[in-house]
C-alpha cells in the first residue's frame, strides 16, 4: 500500500529520533546521502504490532536455504558466486542463517561470505548493521549513482537485485522515495567522532578483491534462531560482485603470459590458443578439482608438445641455413684455389 504524505513523514521522524545518529555516522565519509538510507530504512525495516521499527528484524527465505542446501550437497553448482568449497561443512542452522535477511535494511546472511568482511552478529549488530548496509550500497553502485536528483533504480536494485527489476511490493520505490524526501525536511544530524563506529578503514569494501570469506560458512553463521518478523519486506537480494581469477587460474594465467613473452610470433599464438582454452576450461570446472588437474596436464602436455615443435623446426631451418652458408663458403674458396692454379 503507498504511504500518504502524512504517513512518510511519520516513518521518517521515528528513523530520524531513533536512528538518525547511526544513519549519519553509517554515511559519513561515503556518497551515500542519509535521507537514501532513512528511505531505504522505511521500506526495509520489520515493524511491532504498534507500528515501531524493529532493529532485530529478520526474514527467513526458505528458498535462498534450499539453493545453498543444494550447493552444499553438490546438487548445485553455486548460488550468487558461492561455490561449494565454501559451504561444504556448514550445517543446516548455519544455512539457515545465512538465508536469513536481517535488521534495519534486511541485508541477506550469505552477503558475508564475499561481499562483506563480517559475521552474521555482526551484522545483526544494530551499532554496525547500517555502515555494512552502506559497504553493501557502495559494492554494487556505478559512479555517478548517488549524484543523482533520484534514487528509484537504486531502491530497485536493492530490493531486485537489478535497476529495472520488479519489486516484491509495487509501492517499494515510491514509498523509499517518500520517506526520503521527507527526511531531508527534518534537521540535519550530524555524525559522531569516527571512533565511536566500526573503523571505516577496515570495513570498506572493494571489488576486487573481495574481502576474505570465512573459512566455512559456519564459522560465519550465528546459528541461532532466526524466526520470521511480522510485516518484515523481501530481503536485500542484490547479487555479489564477481569475484576475480585466483589460485591456479591465475597462476596458469600468469605462466601463459610470462611464456609467451619469450617465444617466436607463432609460439606466442600456440601458447595463447592453448593457455585461452586452458583458463577456459579451469573455469568451467572450478568446482571438480579432480577434472581442473586433469585439464592442467592435458593443456600443460598441448604447450609443450606445439612450442617443442615449432622450436624444433626452427632449429632445423636454422641449422640448414647454416649449413648452405658454409656450402657456399667452401665453394667460393675452392674457386679461389682454382683460380690461383
Amino acid at each position: 500500500m503507498a504511504y500518504s504524505t502524512a504517513q512518510a513523514r511519520k516513518i521518517a521522524e521515528q528513523i530520524h529520533s531513533r536512528f538518525g545518529r547511526k544513519i549519519a555516522n553509517a554515511c559519513q565519509g561515503t556518497p551515500v546521502p542519509p535521507a537514501f538510507l532513512a528511505g531505504l530504512v522505511g521500506v526495509e525495516a520489520g515493524k511491532d504490532r504498534n507500528g515501531q521499527l524493529k532493529e532485530d528484524a529478520t526474514r527467513f527465505e526458505p528458498h535462498v536455504f534450499a539453493a545453498l542446501k543444494a550447493v552444499r550437497d553438490g546438487q548445485r553448482r553455486s548460488y550468487s558466486r558461492i561455490t561449494r568449497a565454501q559451504i561444504q561443512d556448514s550445517s543446516d542452522a548455519a544455512l539457515r542463517a545465512l538465508a536469513t535477511s536481517y535488521g534495519l535494511c534486511q541485508v541477506m546472511g550469505w552477503h558475508c561470505i564475499n561481499s562483506l568482511d563480517c559475521s552474521i552478529a555482526e551484522l545483526r549488530d544494530p551499532d554496525k548493521h547500517l555502515r555494512y548496509a552502506v559497504n553493501l550500497l557502495l559494492l554494487n553502485a556505478s559512479g555517478g549513482d548517488f549524484e543523482r536528483a533520484e534514487y528509484a533504480g537504486e531502491f530497485r536494485q536493492w530490493n531486485t537485485g537489478s535497476e529495472s527489476g520488479k519489486t516484491y511490493h509495487a509501492d517499494y520505490v515510491a514509498n523509499a522515495g517518500a520517506v526520503m524526501a521527507a527526511y531531508r525536511e527534518l534537521p540535519t544530524i550530524s555524525a559522531a567522532p569516527a571512533t565511536a563506529e566500526p573503523s571505516a578503514e577496515a570495513e570498506t569494501v572493494s571489488s576486487f578483491p573481495p574481502a576474505q570469506p570465512p573459512e566455512s560458512a559456519t564459522s560465519a553463521a550465528d546459528t541461532s534462531p532466526a524466526p520470521p518478523v511480522e510485516n518484515a519486506p523481501q530481503g536485500h537480494q542484490a547479487p555479489a560482485p564477481a569475484p576475480p581469477e585466483t589460485g591456479v587460474i591465475q597462476s596458469a594465467g600468469k605462466v601463459v603470459v610470462e611464456a609467451a613473452r619469450s617465444q617466436t610470433a607463432k609460439e606466442k599464438a600456440w601458447a595463447w590458443l592453448t593457455g585461452g582454452g586452458f583458463l577456459a576450461v579451469l573455469n568451467y570446472f572450478e568446482e571438480r578439482p579432480a577434472l581442473v588437474l586433469a585439464a592442467g596436464v592435458v593443456a600443460g602436455l598441448l604447450i609443450y608438445h606445439f612450442t617443442a615443435r615449432i622450436r624444433q623446426k626452427s632449429q632445423q631451418a636454422h641449422e640448414l641455413t647454416k649449413l648452405k652458408a658454409d656450402i657456399n663458403t667452401d665453394k667460393s674458396r675452392l674457386d679461389v684455389e682454382v683460380v690461383k692454379q
